[in-house]
Protein backbone atom coordinates (compact mmCIF):
# COMPACT_ATOMS: atom_id res chain seq x y z
CA UNK A 1 0.00 0.00 0.00
CA UNK A 2 1.35 3.40 -0.96
CA UNK A 3 1.69 5.93 1.84
CA UNK A 4 -0.83 8.71 2.39
CA UNK A 5 0.74 12.12 2.80
CA UNK A 6 -0.58 14.26 5.65
CA UNK A 7 0.40 17.92 5.77
CA UNK A 8 0.31 19.93 8.98
CA UNK A 9 1.15 16.70 10.76
CA UNK A 10 2.05 18.36 14.07
CA UNK A 11 -1.10 20.52 14.08
CA UNK A 12 -4.35 19.84 15.92
CA UNK A 13 -6.14 18.16 13.02
CA UNK A 14 -3.20 16.80 11.05
CA UNK A 15 -1.75 14.97 14.03
CA UNK A 16 -5.10 13.32 14.74
CA UNK A 17 -5.39 12.21 11.11
CA UNK A 18 -1.91 10.67 11.35
CA UNK A 19 -2.83 8.86 14.57
CA UNK A 20 -6.06 7.45 13.18
CA UNK A 21 -4.49 6.33 9.92
CA UNK A 22 -1.67 4.63 11.83
CA UNK A 23 -4.24 2.91 14.06
CA UNK A 24 -5.78 1.42 10.90
CA UNK A 25 -2.42 0.13 9.74
CA UNK A 26 -2.22 2.60 6.86
CA UNK A 27 1.30 3.77 5.97
CA UNK A 28 1.62 7.50 6.51
CA UNK A 29 4.10 10.07 5.31
CA UNK A 30 3.82 12.92 7.82
CA UNK A 31 4.91 16.27 6.39
CA UNK A 32 6.56 18.47 9.01
CA UNK A 33 8.69 21.58 8.92
CA UNK A 34 10.65 20.60 12.05
CA UNK A 35 11.11 16.86 12.64
CA UNK A 36 12.40 17.59 16.16
CA UNK A 37 8.86 18.55 17.15
CA UNK A 38 7.31 15.36 15.80
CA UNK A 39 8.97 12.63 17.83
CA UNK A 40 5.67 11.21 19.12
CA UNK A 41 4.36 10.84 15.57
CA UNK A 42 7.54 9.17 14.38
CA UNK A 43 7.06 6.51 17.05
CA UNK A 44 3.69 5.46 15.61
CA UNK A 45 3.70 2.27 13.50
CA UNK A 46 3.90 2.89 9.78
CA UNK A 47 4.58 6.62 10.09
CA UNK A 48 7.52 8.20 8.29
CA UNK A 49 8.42 11.84 8.78
CA UNK A 50 9.28 13.94 5.77
CA UNK A 51 10.62 17.45 6.13
CA UNK A 52 9.08 19.96 3.76
CA UNK A 53 7.43 23.38 3.76
CA UNK A 54 4.55 24.55 1.58
CA UNK A 55 6.19 27.99 1.57
CA UNK A 56 9.20 26.36 -0.13
CA UNK A 57 7.68 24.57 -3.14
CA UNK A 58 11.04 23.09 -4.10
CA UNK A 59 10.80 20.84 -1.01
CA UNK A 60 7.49 19.28 -2.02
CA UNK A 61 8.54 17.01 -4.89
CA UNK A 62 10.47 14.62 -2.65
CA UNK A 63 7.67 14.63 -0.06
CA UNK A 64 5.09 13.71 -2.70
CA UNK A 65 7.15 11.14 -4.59
CA UNK A 66 5.16 7.89 -4.80
CA UNK A 67 2.10 9.37 -3.08
CA UNK A 68 -1.36 8.90 -4.61
CA UNK A 69 -3.53 10.34 -1.83
CA UNK A 70 -2.96 13.34 0.40
CA UNK A 71 -4.62 15.26 3.21
CA UNK A 72 -4.09 19.00 3.01
CA UNK A 73 -4.52 21.22 6.06
CA UNK A 74 -2.71 24.40 7.00
CA UNK A 75 -2.98 26.89 9.84
CA UNK A 76 -4.91 30.10 9.07
CA UNK A 77 -2.54 32.33 7.13
CA UNK A 78 -3.00 35.29 4.75
CA UNK A 79 -0.74 33.36 2.36
CA UNK A 80 -2.76 30.14 2.50
CA UNK A 81 -4.22 30.46 -1.00
CA UNK A 82 -0.71 30.67 -2.41
CA UNK A 83 0.50 27.84 -0.16
CA UNK A 84 -2.32 25.57 -1.27
CA UNK A 85 -1.77 26.52 -4.89
CA UNK A 86 1.87 25.48 -4.63
CA UNK A 87 0.81 22.17 -3.14
CA UNK A 88 -1.73 21.51 -5.90
CA UNK A 89 0.89 22.17 -8.58
CA UNK A 90 3.45 19.92 -6.89
CA UNK A 91 0.84 17.20 -6.35
CA UNK A 92 -0.20 17.33 -9.99
CA UNK A 93 3.41 17.02 -11.12
CA UNK A 94 3.95 14.08 -8.76
CA UNK A 95 0.92 12.19 -10.06
CA UNK A 96 -1.21 12.47 -6.90
CA UNK A 97 -4.68 11.14 -7.68
CA UNK A 98 -6.82 12.38 -4.78
CA UNK A 99 -6.56 15.27 -2.31
CA UNK A 100 -8.80 15.48 0.74
CA UNK A 101 -8.70 19.11 1.74
CA UNK A 102 -9.53 20.59 5.13
CA UNK A 103 -11.61 23.61 4.20
CA UNK A 104 -14.12 25.50 6.35
CA UNK A 105 -17.86 25.71 6.80
CA UNK A 106 -19.17 28.55 4.65
CA UNK A 107 -16.21 28.50 2.26
CA UNK A 108 -17.09 30.83 -0.59
CA UNK A 109 -15.12 33.12 -2.87
CA UNK A 110 -17.58 35.87 -1.97
CA UNK A 111 -17.48 35.37 1.79
CA UNK A 112 -17.15 38.59 3.84
CA UNK A 113 -14.84 36.65 6.18
CA UNK A 114 -11.28 36.34 4.91
CA UNK A 115 -10.86 32.69 5.94
CA UNK A 116 -14.10 31.73 4.20
CA UNK A 117 -13.05 33.57 1.07
CA UNK A 118 -9.58 32.01 1.02
CA UNK A 119 -11.00 28.53 1.50
CA UNK A 120 -13.44 29.20 -1.33
CA UNK A 121 -10.61 30.25 -3.64
CA UNK A 122 -8.59 27.13 -2.82
CA UNK A 123 -11.60 24.87 -3.30
CA UNK A 124 -12.15 26.36 -6.73
CA UNK A 125 -8.50 25.95 -7.73
CA UNK A 126 -8.37 22.33 -6.57
CA UNK A 127 -11.54 21.51 -8.48
CA UNK A 128 -9.98 22.93 -11.65
CA UNK A 129 -6.66 21.12 -11.15
CA UNK A 130 -7.68 17.77 -12.63
CA UNK A 131 -6.93 16.00 -9.34
CA UNK A 132 -9.82 14.19 -7.67
CA UNK A 133 -10.92 16.14 -4.62
CA UNK A 134 -12.93 15.94 -1.43
CA UNK A 135 -13.67 19.07 0.61
CA UNK A 136 -14.21 18.71 4.33
CA UNK A 137 -15.84 21.85 5.74
CA UNK A 138 -15.64 21.66 9.54
CA UNK A 139 -17.49 23.92 11.94
CA UNK A 140 -16.02 25.50 15.08
CA UNK A 141 -13.79 23.01 16.91
CA UNK A 142 -14.78 21.93 20.42
CA UNK A 143 -11.05 22.21 21.06
CA UNK A 144 -11.64 25.99 20.87
CA UNK A 145 -12.43 25.66 24.57
CA UNK A 146 -8.77 24.94 25.28
CA UNK A 147 -8.27 28.67 24.66
CA UNK A 148 -10.45 29.26 27.73
CA UNK A 149 -8.91 26.55 29.90
CA UNK A 150 -6.92 28.93 32.10
CA UNK A 151 -9.85 31.21 32.95
CA UNK A 152 -12.17 28.23 33.49
CA UNK A 153 -9.60 26.57 35.74
CA UNK A 154 -8.56 29.66 37.71
CA UNK A 155 -11.70 31.82 37.73
CA UNK A 156 -14.58 29.56 36.78
CA UNK A 157 -15.54 31.81 33.88
CA UNK A 158 -15.07 32.20 30.13
CA UNK A 159 -15.92 35.02 27.76
CA UNK A 160 -17.08 34.82 24.14
CA UNK A 161 -19.14 36.90 21.68
CA UNK A 162 -21.81 34.27 21.00
CA UNK A 163 -24.74 35.93 22.82
CA UNK A 164 -27.26 33.18 23.61
CA UNK A 165 -27.01 31.41 20.24
CA UNK A 166 -26.15 27.75 19.79
CA UNK A 167 -23.43 26.39 17.55
CA UNK A 168 -22.91 22.82 16.31
CA UNK A 169 -19.26 22.53 17.36
CA UNK A 170 -17.30 19.50 16.21
CA UNK A 171 -14.61 17.46 17.93
CA UNK A 172 -11.35 17.32 15.99
CA UNK A 173 -11.40 13.55 16.42
CA UNK A 174 -14.50 13.42 14.23
CA UNK A 175 -12.98 15.67 11.57
CA UNK A 176 -10.03 13.28 11.44
CA UNK A 177 -12.29 10.23 11.33
CA UNK A 178 -14.16 11.71 8.37
CA UNK A 179 -10.86 12.48 6.65
CA UNK A 180 -9.59 8.94 7.17
CA UNK A 181 -12.70 7.49 5.54
CA UNK A 182 -12.44 9.87 2.59
CA UNK A 183 -8.76 8.99 2.18
CA UNK A 184 -9.07 5.22 2.45
CA UNK A 185 -12.48 4.31 1.01
CA UNK A 186 -13.79 4.89 -2.52
CA UNK A 187 -16.76 7.02 -3.48
CA UNK A 188 -15.89 10.33 -1.84
CA UNK A 189 -14.25 11.98 -4.83
CA UNK A 190 -16.00 15.15 -5.94
CA UNK A 191 -17.87 15.43 -2.63
CA UNK A 192 -18.18 18.37 -0.23
CA UNK A 193 -19.01 17.49 3.36
CA UNK A 194 -20.11 19.90 6.08
CA UNK A 195 -18.59 18.53 9.29
CA UNK A 196 -20.46 19.48 12.47
CA UNK A 197 -21.08 18.01 15.87
CA UNK A 198 -24.19 15.93 16.63
CA UNK A 199 -26.03 18.80 18.33
CA UNK A 200 -26.03 22.57 18.55
CA UNK A 201 -24.92 23.80 21.97
CA UNK A 202 -25.16 27.29 23.45
CA UNK A 203 -22.24 28.48 25.54
CA UNK A 204 -24.55 28.69 28.56
CA UNK A 205 -25.22 24.97 28.03
CA UNK A 206 -21.49 24.40 27.60
CA UNK A 207 -20.88 26.18 30.92
CA UNK A 208 -23.44 23.91 32.59
CA UNK A 209 -21.73 20.82 31.15
CA UNK A 210 -18.36 22.04 32.40
CA UNK A 211 -19.84 22.84 35.83
CA UNK A 212 -21.29 19.36 36.19
CA UNK A 213 -18.08 17.64 35.09
CA UNK A 214 -15.80 19.79 37.25
CA UNK A 215 -18.03 19.87 40.28
CA UNK A 216 -17.78 23.66 40.53
CA UNK A 217 -19.66 26.57 38.97
CA UNK A 218 -18.47 27.69 35.53
CA UNK A 219 -20.03 30.84 34.08
CA UNK A 220 -20.27 31.98 30.47
CA UNK A 221 -20.12 35.76 30.04
CA UNK A 222 -21.27 37.10 26.68
CA UNK A 223 -19.23 39.98 25.27
CA UNK A 224 -19.58 41.93 22.05
CA UNK A 225 -17.55 41.07 18.94
CA UNK A 226 -15.69 44.38 19.35
CA UNK A 227 -14.79 43.54 22.94
CA UNK A 228 -13.61 40.10 21.88
CA UNK A 229 -11.54 41.60 19.09
CA UNK A 230 -9.82 44.02 21.46
CA UNK A 231 -9.08 41.19 23.89
CA UNK A 232 -7.59 39.06 21.14
CA UNK A 233 -5.46 41.97 19.93
CA UNK A 234 -4.33 42.55 23.49
CA UNK A 235 -3.23 38.94 23.64
CA UNK A 236 -1.01 39.42 20.61
CA UNK A 237 -3.22 37.95 17.90
CA UNK A 238 -2.64 39.37 14.40
CA UNK A 239 -5.16 42.06 13.52
CA UNK A 240 -6.53 40.24 10.46
CA UNK A 241 -7.23 37.09 12.48
CA UNK A 242 -8.77 38.91 15.45
CA UNK A 243 -11.05 40.78 13.05
CA UNK A 244 -11.98 37.59 11.20
CA UNK A 245 -12.78 35.67 14.38
CA UNK A 246 -14.82 38.53 15.80
CA UNK A 247 -16.80 38.74 12.55
CA UNK A 248 -17.26 34.98 12.49
CA UNK A 249 -18.60 34.89 16.05
CA UNK A 250 -20.79 37.86 15.25
CA UNK A 251 -22.36 35.72 12.53
CA UNK A 252 -22.66 32.75 14.87
CA UNK A 253 -24.43 34.98 17.41
CA UNK A 254 -27.27 35.60 14.93
CA UNK A 255 -28.34 31.98 15.42
CA UNK A 256 -27.34 30.78 11.96
CA UNK A 257 -24.59 28.40 13.13
CA UNK A 258 -26.81 25.73 14.69
CA UNK A 259 -27.13 23.59 11.54
CA UNK A 260 -26.35 19.93 12.25
CA UNK A 261 -24.94 17.93 9.36
CA UNK A 262 -25.31 14.13 9.10
CA UNK A 263 -21.91 13.83 7.40
CA UNK A 264 -19.88 12.48 10.33
CA UNK A 265 -22.32 9.64 10.99
CA UNK A 266 -22.75 9.06 7.24
CA UNK A 267 -19.00 8.75 6.74
CA UNK A 268 -17.96 6.93 9.90
CA UNK A 269 -21.09 4.93 10.72
CA UNK A 270 -21.46 6.41 14.20
CA UNK A 271 -22.50 9.76 15.72
CA UNK A 272 -19.82 12.30 16.44
CA UNK A 273 -18.62 13.14 19.94
CA UNK A 274 -20.96 15.28 22.02
CA UNK A 275 -19.69 18.30 23.93
CA UNK A 276 -20.08 16.26 27.11
CA UNK A 277 -17.80 13.60 25.57
CA UNK A 278 -15.23 16.26 24.75
CA UNK A 279 -15.30 17.66 28.30
CA UNK A 280 -15.04 14.20 29.85
CA UNK A 281 -12.07 13.28 27.69
CA UNK A 282 -10.26 16.59 28.25
CA UNK A 283 -11.20 17.25 31.87
CA UNK A 284 -7.61 17.53 33.06
CA UNK A 285 -7.17 20.69 30.95
CA UNK A 286 -9.91 22.49 32.87
CA UNK A 287 -9.02 21.40 36.41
Amino acid sequence: MKPILVTGATGTTGAEVVRQLAARGVPVRALVRDPAKAGALAALPGVTLVQADLAKPETLAAALDGVERAYLVTSPDPAQVALHSAFFKAAKAAGVKHIVRHSGLGADVNSPISLGRWHGESERELEASGIAWTHLQPHLFMQFFHNHAASIRDQGVFYAPLADAAVSMVDVRDIAAAAVVALTEPGHEGQRYAITGPAAVSFAEAAATLSAALGKPVQYVAVTPDQAREAMLGGGMPEWLATDLANMFGFFATGQAAFVSPAVEHLTGKPGHSFADFVRDNLVAFR
